[in-house]
């Protein structure tokens, strides 16, 4: 990474930071408000050692991570003289060139405005000859990065070389070339950054002046068109061409300080270095600091850690006291259930035993109604039976004051139907009338709770005695109808007898017609007769015709019956709907007085619910009472308080508005024509414009940072691909130098070998020369003849134990060097796998920089957007 982006990132950095410095300041204010004051300070304080502790934790990271990069910059940097030099070249023909566009335009300047459309398209040219040559400086800036990553590579062979060499000395000088190289060649990019974003603020103001341009001739081309020019335009004119004049002395002005900022950034590069050594220096000393400072910190928390444990302990004992409490009061609350419950049981087992009387009631109501239809049916079938009857009735007169004496009787009877009616009628609305007594009655029980079973006792009671006038009731009509069926029983006798006299009559009627036949025929012989049968026969016409009166007597009585018989039938069926309505208003009543019990219970239940809730309301308005006390305490602390942060945030706003400004640069931040510094306390709208303003010059950073970062990415694959590269080359170094310690270690075996064959043949040359010695002494003793053979053979001897004396150093020589190998071998292994495991960790830090750079580029672009909108 270039030093810019190096910024970029710490201030991104620094911008979390401070959102995370906002978080934890307002949690610690809430916090605050909801703790006692010792349990807040050691959470604080327990807080403080975290944050302590991991501040050190990242900064020794940090210096980690600094270490690996500047080893991994020393295995990337080698020479870079030629490329400054070139730069430099490229810097100096570019301030030339700068510097002759200025003289093209002051030749414009004087040229005028006849001259205008050639001067510019001069510098049109010339711009375009300088953005090639730019190109050109950025492909050889390329092909010089490329000459550097094969000189860093051609560096690491070199380095690899004198590992295996040992020439420590060496390295480290040229560890510190390439360091020096390094920080040079860190400058020399900070520097071609610089001049990239400058010759894009040139190129932006180029087009600009182009565009100006472009105006400028449309305005010619509309006077050559008009040709009529007034002195309000050429004032214009000339107003334009002092802008622009301002423009190019203000570009003129900006090169110069280019310059003197190169120069200056040149002096502070040096200075930093020192600075860098300083801070290291710092760095060191501060770490063992802050070291034992953790350290006694990290006791002091133990302490505070043993102190909350004790409190919390406490805490549970309380806990443990409460929930004792509770148990018992569950234990209670379950004792007034199960009442409750026993109650509700006994009071539905009651209900049951109603239900089922009201029910047997109803049947026995319901089988009244079925007798009532039958009595009906049989009442159609002597209505039918009469209507045949009114043929024969014609014929009997006799039977007529019979008949009058049993129909007065049946008046009586239907006037005695009718009383009973009227009384059944009277005590319907007796039943009514109790009815809604009772139902004001139950509307006084629903207002009355506490008197509710009291008045549920008496109201069973009251229906209890009005089932039983009912059932009396029942049983009375049940009488009269058996009295009515025993009525008509003896009518029906009656007419039975009535319809043998009739027949009887009729036979005497027949046998009369006969005798007068039998008279007709005896004649005038016979006129005495006749006379008296005249007689006869004239009294017998006025019977007849009294006869007749009491027929027609009689139908007018039979039609009053049967019109009595159709009041009667109309009264029975007021009556059977009196019957159905009295049922319902019986099934309404029990059904309220489910509803009733239903309703008690839930009142019962709603008390039970409303005392607890008073209950709990009662401490909750203790509580607020003191809260209100407490909040009332701190009102004036809070007020204060509000203040503060009011100032706070003010404050807040404007650092946050100075640190942007420091961010983005002051000349990168434009403001409105005639408009001074603004503050959040004075103008807050011109303030969060200005805000905004500054928030979308940070997300056009941000997507310049962004495409950086892509830029960076594909250095670092590059990068990652030539790092793999050179592990496979590693990996098969080792799988040699495995494969010569693997040969190194069959020669060994085989030097073993020989080494106990000249043993063996050591042993065999020592016994034949303590042989030969013994048979020396023999022969001294024998014979001085054989001084020769003797002589030779202890050459001999002596040889073969040099020989055996030469093997044996040269097998120890063997197992020095293979000792002195496999160290070497083993070292080389060690430090084989050490770079290895470091070129892991490189890669694996380089990934999760660019996954977190992704993620912090994303989520500062999610939060530029946001505050925006």
């Amino acid at each position: 990474m270039t030093l810019r982006e190096q910024e970029k990132t710490i201030d991104t950095l620094n911008t979390k930071v401070w959102k995370l410095q906002l978080k934890i300041h307002y949690l610690e204010e809430a916090l605050q408000k909801t703790r006692s004051l010792p349990e807040h300070a050691i959470n604080q304080q327990n807080v403080q050692l975290r944050v302590e502790f991991q501040a050190m934790e990242r900064e020794m990271k940090k210096c980690k991570k600094l270490m690996l990069r500047m080893e991994k910059e020393l295995d990337h940097v080698t020479q870079t003289g030629e490329q400054e030099k070139e730069l430099k070249e490229a810097l100096a023909e570019k301030t030339a060139q700068l510097e002759e566009k200025e003289r093209e335009l002051r030749e414009m300047k004087r040229r005028g405005v006849a001259a205008d459309d050639e001067a510019l398209r001069d510098a049109e040219t010339k711009h375009r000859e300088m953005e090639d040559h730019i190109e050109d400086l950025e492909d050889r800036l390329d092909e010089a990065r490329a000459r550097l990553e094969a000189e860093v590579s051609e560096g690491e062979r070199l380095r690899d070389i004198l590992d295996r060499g040992g020439d420590e000395g060496r390295l480290r000088e040229l560890e510190d070339l390439n360091e020096e190289l390094r920080q040079r060649l860190a400058e020399l990019e900070d520097l071609v950054v610089q001049r990239e974003e400058e010759r894009e603020d040139l190129i932006d103001e180029i087009k600009g002046l182009q565009l100006k341009v472009e105006e400028m001739e449309s305005r010619r081309e509309a006077e050559n068109m008009e040709r009529s020019q007034s002195r309000a335009e050429i004032f214009d004119q000339r107003e334009e061409r002092e802008g622009m004049e301002h423009e190019i002395n203000t570009l003129r002005d900006r090169l110069a300080r280019m310059t003197l900022d190169l120069e200056q950034a040149e002096e502070e590069i040096e200075k930093k270095d020192v600075e860098l050594e300083d801070i290291e220096a710092q760095m060191n000393e501060e770490m063992i600091t802050r070291e034992e400072q953790w350290r006694e910190e990290v006791n002091e928390a133990k302490k505070q850690n043993e102190e909350l444990r004790d409190v919390i302990q406490e805490r549970d004992a309380e806990s443990r006291e409460l929930r004792e409490r509770l148990s018992e009061h569950e234990a209670d609350t379950d004792a007034l259930r199960e009442d409750l419950e026993a109650l509700v049981t006994r009071v539905d087992e009651e209900a049951a035993e109603k239900a089922q009387e009201i029910a047997a009631a109803n049947a026995e109501i319901q089988r009244l109604s079925d007798r009532i239809f039958e009595l009906e049916d049989e009442k159609e079938e002597t209505d039918k039976w009469i209507s045949d009857a009114k043929a024969d009735l014609e014929e009997l007169s006799e039977l007529v004051n019979a008949l009058k004496s049993k129909l007065s009787a049946k008046k009586n009877e239907v006037q005695e139907l009718t009383a009973t009616l009227q009384e059944s009628q009277k005590q319907n609305i007796a039943h009514r009338e109790r009815q809604e007594e009772l139902a004001r009655h139950i509307e006084d029980l629903v207002s009355t709770i506490n008197e509710t079973r009291a008045d549920y006792e008496s109201l069973q009671r009251k229906l209890d005695a009005a089932k039983r006038q009912h059932e009396e009731e029942l049983r009375k009509e049940r009488q009269e109808v058996e009295a009515k069926d025993s009525a008509l029983k003896s009518t029906l006798d009656d007419l039975a007898k009535t319809m043998r006299d009739l027949a009887s009559r009729e036979a005497d009627l027949r046998a009369l017609e006969n005798a007068v036949t039998d008279a007709r025929q005896l004649g005038a012989s016979q006129s005495a007769d006749r006379l008296g049968m005249q007689v006869e026969i004239d009294r017998l016409k006025r019977e007849v015709a009294t006869l007749d009166d009491l027929l027609q007597r009689a139908r007018k009585d039979l039609d009053d019956r049967e019109n009595r018989g159709r009041d009667r039938e109309s009264s029975l069926d007021q009556l059977h709907v009196q019957k159905r309505e009295l049922e319902s208003q019986l099934a309404a009543q029990t059904q309220a007085r489910l509803n009733l019990s239903e309703k008690l219970d839930a009142v019962q239940a709603a008390l039970k619910t409303n005392e607890s809730e008073l209950t709990t309301v009662k401490a909750k308005l203790n509580e607020a009472e003191a809260t209100l006390a407490k909040t009332q305490r701190s009102m004036l602390g809070s007020e204060s308080q509000y203040r503060d942060q009011l100032t706070e945030r003010n404050t807040l706003l404007l650092t946050i508005y100075q640190y942007m400004d420091k961010i983005l640069g002051v000349d990168k931040t434009p403001k409105k024509a005639g408009q001074a510094e603004t503050k959040p306390f004075t103008n807050f709208a011109v303030f969060h414009d200005n805000l905004i303003t500054r928030l979308k010059s940070l997300s056009q950073v941000q997507s310049d940072f962004e495409k950086r970062c892509h830029e960076a990415e594909k250095r670092y694959a590059d990068k990652l691909d030539s790092i793999r590269k050179m592990l496979d080359g590693k990996m098969r170094a080792i799988e040699k130098m495995e494969s010569n310690s693997t040969k190194l270690a069959d020669a060994k075996a085989q030097w073993r070998r020989k080494y106990h064959e000249k043993e063996h043949e050591l042993e065999s040359l020592k016994a034949s020369h303590s042989g030969t010695v013994s048979q020396l002494t023999a022969a001294r003793r024998t014979a001085p003849s054989e001084s020769a053979e003797l002589k030779s053979a202890v050459t001999r001897a002596i040889t073969a134990e040099r020989r055996a004396n030469n093997h044996g150093n040269q097998l120890a020589q063997v197992e020095e060097s293979l000792a002195h190998h496999k160290k070497q071998w083993e070292e080389a292994e060690k430090k084989w796998e050490a770079r290895v495991k470091e070129y892991q960790n490189r890669i694996r830090e380089a990934e999760e920089k660019l996954k977190r750079e992704r993620q912090g580029g994303k989520e500062r672009i999610q939060e530029l957007e946001n505050n925006s909108k």
